[in-house]
Order: structure tokens, then C-alpha cells, then sequence
């Protein structure tokens, strides 16, 4: 089977050895597994060991079996940080997510509530009180966020919010966040456990990850069209791209960011 199978790309593989659906091999975050897989740091991506070895031509030693759903609990003294997509037509989405000393992100609970602000910031309270969860940065959907909430047209979803002191800062919207999160999801060779871990409870991360995929797209007869995800699938791995577009740290979330003071020229009173 080795044989046959090293020539396939690790997409091939997981369609053909592992059943996976043909449909969900664009996936967004093709690396997110709810189930062990391993990964080879040699070769920097998944392998099928044999005997303890990379299933490769170099036949490393140096893989580590992992996958991103685990039972945890997290420390007392870890900060979270609450993200949120609401939605006008359809539930609010949120997460929280705790940052570890090793500024590793943790899961730790997901949300879906239909309401307005009064209802969101009632069941984010309880959250948060229930399972005794240190906020220390709020911040949600930048485009939903300057949105209007309703009928009058000058109040955005964020000062819906903030009127209920529920106050959130806008996220930043950028690729590079979707870009990162695929980093995290690899194994860190330090710790041999990826950056990024989702707590089992929270299945419709899980599900959003594994069937969050690229829009199909053709190309412009002047240009080629920049690839777009489909929206279906979208909240939860959006709520991680938010998150790692501020890629907040743990001291940064205990100290605050750091204060630049401009020097005073020398010989200036």
C-alpha cells in the first residue's frame, strides 16, 4: 500500500484511504482534523507512518501524532478574549477563546443566540459567569460591526452593544488571519501539539472547520479572480480569523499594549 500510495498527494489520500468527502477537498483549512492524524516535521505536513517513520523517502523519525479536539481545562490566571459575528437575520455567532503563558490559543466555548442586544448581553454574562471566564478583549465582525442595527440608520451593531455595555472593538479583516490560522493548526515542534485547540463541546466549530470551503471560481478573460470562500460554513472560521489578524498575547492581555513615548530631544527644555 505505502508503494502504490507515495506518489498521492495528501489530498488524494484522505478521499481515497480515509473516505472523505471528494466535495471538501478545497477546504479552507484542509490541516483541522476532529480525529489522530500525523504530521512529519522533516517534510512539513501529514504523513502515513510506518514503523514509527515518515512514510516518505527520507523515512523521518520525527513525527508526532495530533489532532485539534481535546477535553482541557484551561488555567485560572489565563485571559480569554470574546469574539462575535451578529447577525440581523439569522443568530449572533460568538466564541471564546483563551491564551495561554505560551501565547497558544484554546477554545473553550462557543455561542448562537437569536435577539437583540439586551438578549446577547444577558446570555453572555452567564456564559462567562458560569464557567468564571477572565474577558479581557472583546471584539467582533468589522463590516457587521459598523453596520446600522436597524431602522435608524445612524446607529451601528456596535453601539447597540455598547448602550448595553456590552463594548466591543472591530476586528481586522484581513487574509492574513485565515493565513495564520492554517499555521496554527500545524504542530509546533517545541511543544509537539498544534497552536490552535478546540474544546470538544464545541461542535459546530468543528463542523464549520471541516466544511468551510472555497467558492468555485473562473477566470476573467483580463484577470484572474482572487479565490472567495463560500459563505456557508463561514462564522466560526471567521471568528478565528478575527482573532488571529490581532494575534493578542497573554501578556499583552494582563499588561496592556505598550505605551510609546517620544524622546525629548537632547538639549530641549
Amino acid at each position: 500500500i505505502l508503494d502504490k500510495t507515495k506518489n498521492w498527494t495528501e489530498e488524494t489520500k484522505k478521499v481515497r484511504l480515509k473516505g472523505q468527502p471528494l466535495r471538501f477537498s478545497n477546504r479552507i483549512h484542509p490541516l483541522f482534523t476532529d480525529f489522530a492524524q500525523f504530521w512529519c516535521f522533516t517534510c512539513g505536513r501529514n504523513c502515513m507512518p510506518d514503523e514509527g517513520r515518515c512514510g516518505c523517502e527520507r523515512k523521518s523519525v520525527e513525527i508526532v501524532e495530533y489532532q485539534h479536539i481535546e477535553e482541557f481545562d484551561i488555567g485560572q490566571s489565563w485571559p480569554v478574549v470574546f469574539l462575535l459575528d451578529p447577525h440581523p437575520r439569522k443568530p449572533h455567532m460568538c466564541l471564546w477563546i483563551a491564551v495561554d503563558p505560551s501565547d497558544d490559543y484554546w477554545v473553550v466555548q462557543e455561542g448562537s443566540l437569536e435577539g437583540d442586544a439586551v438578549d446577547l448581553k444577558a446570555y453572555v454574562d452567564a456564559v462567562e459567569q458560569g464557567m468564571d471566564l477572565d474577558v479581557r478583549l472583546r471584539l467582533m465582525d468589522p463590516n457587521m460591526g459598523r453596520s446600522p442595527s436597524g431602522a435608524r440608520r445612524e446607529v451601528t451593531w456596535q453601539d447597540e452593544f455598547e448602550a448595553v455595555d456590552l463594548r466591543m472593538d472591530l476586528a481586522g479583516d484581513s487574509d492574513i488571519g485565515r493565513k495564520r490560522v492554517n499555521q496554527y493548526l500545524k504542530p509546533d515542534k517545541h511543544t509537539q501539539r498544534p497552536r490552535l485547540t478546540i474544546h470538544a463541546r464545541c461542535s459546530g466549530t468543528s463542523q464549520h472547520l471541516k466544511r468551510f470551503v472555497w467558492d468555485d471560481f473562473k477566470k476573467s478573460a483580463n484577470r484572474d479572480l482572487k479565490q472567495q470562500p463560500k459563505d456557508k460554513y463561514s462564522d466560526y472560521p471567521a471568528l478565528l480569523k478575527y482573532l488571529l489578524n490581532y494575534l493578542p498575547t497573554f501578556r499583552m492581555l494582563y499588561t496592556g499594549a505598550p505605551v510609546i513615548v517620544r524622546g525629548t530631544r537632547r538639549g530641549a527644555y
